[in-house]
């Protein structure tokens, strides 16, 4: 791992001359050269003064960071002025009119704009990257109206500030660097992240876009704390730990507010938690409480109000693996808390070190209900000790509780109050579970609750504003007009042809929060989901700062221009009436909260189970009084109608064996929906009076349950199929097509089952399909282009010749005794025909993809007549022979034998005709006691013949390995 690095320090600009960057990029240097023996190589291209010209700076960029290969990081520090100009509404993401820039050296006329170098060409430099190196920039300079780089000696209050005196006008569209590859017009139509994407990257600021980034003898404040940190940690800390001690430590310090940022650049292996520079492994990261020392005010807590935290609380603060001492909270803000100073306690403790906090659960008390419908005891008791275990949760009767544990078909789950048969997240199955098990899973799914609870209730107890200051607001498409949503909640109707590639439901929409005070203030959007999962993604995890009348939109940093909302198939199976989010806006009047947004997120639970498995001189008396952070949280909440509400759809009839008989689900499904009755292979379905059954279409309605089987047993093997190929990218992929002997979705495993335990599988199969319905759909030539396999599987054409098409090849009425072929008729001859037409059809399409090395084919065993009367009523094939009046057994076994002798003789005739073919013979391979039913043989036998076709793949790819 090498680093690469630029270093850019200014002083010497011709107006407004700033006295400490070449010093900082010294220091920089410096530091960095102390870490030799982490990297492989370290290299420095410095440029400061009249060379950090923007030609000078865009050439190292463009001819030496690009050097950075994937493992490699690159780091970009610039110490200097930072400025703003107007944006003449080139850009669409940009609502305030202006864009950040740096200012690089030039002795032009200071109207010119030719030294400007904004973050919009910043941003398209490095998209240009060809590699993912680890990149991180860090601008020690001002991004607002004041503009400037500030010096101030700090100690007597000796300021001076040097600013440029406005915003630069908009430069000719020419002047960008991007000019020649993007048109001013798409810029202004398209989403820039399209025309300008994000490479995955860290950045480090100095301040806020309206503030300044202050200097004074020593250099300057941030990078002179900045490097401080890192000394005392050895270099060993996160980006997110980082921008939380720098906030803390710049507190009060300059004259006037100075808050260092952290922002994530694009989607990829890059964010808030990995280590500085990349010196250390990520760890996974704990939202552990620390204790960071201001040198103005003492010892702060890195936690506040917006987690639960309230003064006089009490905290532990962790000395040593040993010591500890005590201590309480002494003021709280909205992201620290200042303690008692440890001193009083008599312990003095390193101030340029931070110390771990223990503290309990610091979230409000959340009230649970045990609902037990099963009426166990013991299950109730158990469930009691882990809830009174799990701090600040409380016990509580049914009208009182927030939420419910629920005892149900011996599983414990949480839900909603008096909705006990819709679960919250997945099932705890209470007899597969020991006890250490039950309490670990149960109380970190309580434990998520809190969290979730407490930011779904929170507000400020002493009030925020006196008027809401943001408007919030939704619309489905660009024609429709905005609805104000502010502290309401909106329903969104899905429309039943809408549907993901994953077969749910959506909606589209945008969402706009717009400033419609008279104040500047901070907004950070929290997005909590039904499913307990809290993100700040809608706003790209990061607080925004908006001006009066200025409005921001939903998901600008990413390509899509709306937000999507799917409603999960577990919903719609567990017949919700309307999924359900709820947007929370925490609004403030003075910082930006950026640092404290990762600690408020969490993930989603497990969802239920489907099969889916400052000093002052004179002014006015508010000048003198403590200047507090006024801040509120306004709530939108919206809902996602389900339009097969109290509907059995065909997300549940296409599945309805595996539902009917899935152990834990289908107790919910019977209950929600219907009461299913088995008879044999058939399924009597009663229906609730409140419910409708949509009619399903099938092609083939004697197979009308197999046919129920297929859709959902295709998405497991598809996941199964992408988890396969992430897990093994060296193996070669297989795709399938065929008919029950590839997929029989009852209770056996079969032959894909056994194939996709060793290769990356994607099947297609649907049991009891016809050879000619592959052919029609051509669905298996658009997988094999989709997924490039390098072997293809097909089985078909048993439906033809030995399932229920038997009874139009047979003739009527002909005695017992005859020879197998006196017993068929010409439809045979015609059937054979449209068989080898439709098998040679594919080999030679498939012929034309030349990635695929090999295609196996298969016939089929010989089909039992000796079975049960019970088996052959409910089969395929001998209750048809006895219809046709060929009753002894001995018939029908010869007429059997025969077609099956026939068929397997024709796929070896046609494959011996393609070279990328091959015919793999399954007669005598399954034995008497092997058949699950009249056609199908059960795991053993299924697993036999799977195991024929992993021989014929593994011989071909041993062949492959010997000549390489």
């Amino acid at each position: 791992m090498n680093l690469y690095t630029l270093l850019v320090g200014i002083n010497e600009y011709e107006l407004y001359p700033l006295q400490q960057c070449v010093s900082d990029v010294n220091k920089v240097e410096t530091y960095l050269n102390t870490l030799n023996t982490s990297y492989d190589a370290i290299f420095i291209k410095k440029l400061t003064d009249e060379k950090a010209t923007k030609s000078g700076i865009l050439n190292i960029i463009n001819n030496f960071l690009t050097k950075a290969n994937d493992n490699d990081v690159v780091l970009f520090y610039y110490s200097g002025h930072g400025a703003l100009e107007e944006s003449l509404s080139r850009f669409s993401d940009v609502h305030s009119g202006l864009i950040e820039c740096l200012v690089c050296y030039s002795q032009e006329d200071k109207n010119k704009t030719s030294f400007l170098l904004a973050d919009k060409e910043l941003r398209y430099i490095f998209s240009k990257f060809k590699n993912e190196p680890h990149l991180v920039t860090v601008f020690d300079c001002c991004h607002s109206g004041d503009i400037v780089r500030s010096l101030s000696t700090v100690k007597n209050n000796d300021s001076r500030q040097r600013k440029l005196s406005s915003v630069f006008p908009p430069r000719a569209y020419e002047d960008f660097i991007f000019s020649n590859e993007i048109k001013e017009g798409d810029l202004k139509s398209k989403k820039v992240t399209s025309l300008i994407p994000y490479k995955n990257s860290i950045h480090l600021s100095a301040c806020l876009s309206s503030e300044s980034s202050w200097e004074d003898a020593k250099g300057g404040v941030f990078t002179r704390y900045l490097l401080q940190l890192l000394q005392a940690k050895n270099s060993k800390i996160s980006y997110l730990d980082i921008t939380k001690w720098a906030k803390i430590s710049l507190k009060d310090i300059t004259n006037k507010k100075q808050t260092p940022t952290l922002s994530v650049q694009g989607k990829g292996k890059i964010d808030h938690y990995c280590s500085w520079l990349n010196l250390t492994p990520k760890q996974s990261y704990i939202d552990q409480g620390k204790i960071l020392f201001n040198n103005r005010n003492g010892w702060y807590y890195n936690k506040g109000q917006l987690f639960g935290i309230k003064k006089g609380s009490e905290i532990t603060i962790k000395i040593d693996q040993i010591k500890s001492i005590p201590t309480k909270i002494t003021e709280v803000n909205l992201e620290d808390s200042l303690i008692q100073d440890p001193i009083e306690n008599g312990v003095l403790l390193d101030f340029t070190q931070s110390y771990a906090v223990e503290t309990e659960t610091i979230f409000d008390s959340l009230r649970i209900h045990i609902c037990d419908l099963d009426k166990d005891q013991n299950a109730k008791q158990q469930i009691t000790k882990v809830i009174q275990g799990t701090p600040r949760i409380l016990l509580s009767t049914a009208s009182e509780a927030s939420f419910f544990v629920t005892i149900f078909n011996q599983t414990a789950y949480i839900t909603l109050p008096d909705d006990v048969y819709r679960p919250l997240a997945v099932q705890v199955d209470l007899l597969a579970t020991s006890k250490e098990e039950l309490d670990q899973r149960l109380s970190n799914q309580l434990e998520s609750l809190l969290k979730w609870n407490y930011y779904n209730t929170l507000e400020n107890p002493e009030g925020g504003f006196s008027e809401i200051p943001i408007k919030v607001e939704i619309r489905v498409n660009d024609n429709s007009n905005w609805s104000d949503i502010t502290n309401t909640n909106h329903e969104l109707v899905t429309i039943e042809n809408s549907l993901t590639r994953n077969n749910e439901y959506y909606q589209k929409y945008q969402i706009k929060v717009s400033n419609i005070s008279k104040q500047e203030i901070f907004v950070t959007a929290l997005l909590l989901g039904s499913d307990l999962a809290i993100s700040s993604d809608p706003l790209d995890h990061q607080t925004k700062q908006l001006k009066p009348g200025e409005s921001i939109m939903f998901y600008e940093h990413s390509s899509a221009p709306y937000a999507g909302w799917s409603l999960d198939s577990y919903k719609e199976i567990y017949n919700w009436k309307y999924d359900w989010l709820i947007y929370k806006f925490i609004v403030n009047d003075k910082e930006d909260i950026t640092p404290s947004i990762p600690g408020m997120n969490q993930v989603g639970l497990t969802p239920p189970m489907t099969h889916y498995g400052n000093l002052m001189g004179h002014g006015a008396i508010s000048d003198f009084l403590p200047d507090k952070t006024k801040w509120a949280v306004f709530t939108s909440s919206l809902q996602l109608i389900n339009p097969n509400y109290n509907t059995i759809g065909s997300k549940i009839i296409d599945n309805w064996k595996w539902y009917s008989n899935h152990e834990i689900v289908a107790p919910f499904i019977n209950f929600l929906y219907t009461k299913p009755e088995q008879k044999g292979f058939a399924i009597d379905t009663k229906v609730k009076s409140s419910t409708t059954l949509k009619e399903v279409k099938t092609k083939d309605v004697s197979g009308l349950l197999i046919k129920l089987g297929n859709h959902l047993d295709d998405k497991r093997r598809y996941r199964r199929f992408k988890k396969s190929k992430r897990l093994f990218p060296e193996l070669p992929v297989i795709v399938a097509e065929g008919d029950s002997w590839f997929l029989f979705p009852f209770l056996v495993k079969d032959t894909l089952d056994y194939v996709m335990e060793k290769y990356p599988l994607r099947s297609i199969a649907a049991a009891g399909d016809e050879i000619q319905n592959y052919r029609e759909s051509r669905q298996l030539l658009k997988e094999i282009e989709k997924e490039r396999p390098k072997y293809v599987l097909i089985s078909g054409g048993g439906n033809d010749i030995i399932g229920p098409e038997i009874v139009n090849i047979l003739k009527n009425g002909m005695p017992s005794g005859l020879q197998p072929s006196e017993y068929l008729n010409s439809t045979y001859t015609q059937k054979t025909k449209d068989i080898e037409g439709t098998y040679n059809y594919f080999f030679n399409r498939i012929h034309e993809f030349d990635f695929v090395e090999q295609v196996f084919v298969h016939g089929y065993d010989y089909v039992r007549a000796d079975h049960h009367h019970k088996t052959i009523k409910n089969g395929w094939v001998n209750k048809y022979l006895i219809e046709k009046g060929i009753i002894t057994i001995e018939d029908r076994s010869n007429v059997i034998q025969y077609l099956i002798d026939r068929f397997n003789q024709l796929l070896k005739e046609i494959t011996d005709k393609h070279k990328n073919a091959t015919y793999i013979d399954m007669r005598t391979l399954v034995k008497k006691n092997e058949w699950y039913d009249e056609i199908h043989p059960n795991d053993k036998g299924f697993a036999k013949i799977g195991q024929k076709f992993l021989e014929a793949i593994n011989q071909l790819e041993y062949i492959h390995y010997e000549n390489m």
